[in-house]
């Protein structure tokens, strides 16, 4: 059976929490409710949701702060999206928003056919970024045992090296004994030759006397 998806809901305004949640809910989404910002923060860490719509306008600490909040501890291996739900609806406030690192802004009043459209998209952007995200993770590691395979080569590219380069002095040692021996057979050969010639000469020198 597949998992429902998690969305985090911060809305001071009791009623409208309600609505949003039990319209979600009606959509197959497991909603988590929370009434200010404190609350999303920690029920955010608890329950791990697929996505969050936060209020701008909280007591206390406001939509934006927690948002901020939010994003300091993110990583791309844990994205979650954020879509910002208030009453402001003047640029500068959008681009506030925005800028402040929300994925989305819908204004109240919404449609909740559009607000369905907005969460459906970011979470379709959620599940894109993890699969770039895996993808990355996989060409690294591709990188590395390329990497690893190319030092294995050079190493074996120096090993080679050294065989041949032994292997030619192993010729020059062999070609050297053998130009000593050739000397030693060419000594021994003058030796003998000069041996039997004075043995010639002393056997005439003693027949002559």
């Amino acid at each position: 059976m597949q998992r429902k998806q998690k969305i985090l809901i911060v809305e001071d305004h009791k009623e409208m929490l309600k609505l949003i949640a039990r319209y979600l809910s009606e959509k197959g989404y497991e909603t988590i409710r929370a009434e200010n910002a404190e609350v999303g923060l920690e029920q955010f860490e608890k329950d791990k949701p697929d996505i969050v719509l936060m209020d701008i306008m909280l007591p206390g600490m406001s939509g934006l702060e927690a948002m901020a909040k939010l994003k300091e501890s993110s990583t791309p291996q844990d994205y979650v999206p954020i879509i910002l739900i208030t009453a402001k609806n003047t640029v500068r406030d959008i681009v506030k928003g925005l800028d402040s690192g929300a994925d989305d802004y819908i204004i109240k009043p919404f449609n909740f056919d559009e607000l369905l459209a907005r969460i459906r998209t970011a979470l379709q952007l959620k599940q894109l970024n993890k699969t770039l995200v895996n993808q990355a993770k996989e060409l690294a590691e591709a990188n590395a045992k390329i990497l690893q395979l190319n030092q294995t080569l050079l190493d074996k590219n120096k090993e080679l090296r050294r065989n041949i380069y032994n292997l030619r002095n192993l010729f020059e040692i062999a070609m050297e004994l053998n130009s000593i021996l050739e000397l030693k057979r060419l000594i021994n050969s003058v030796l003998l030759t000069l041996v039997g010639q004075f043995s010639a000469k002393s056997a005439l020198f003693i027949y002559s006397g």
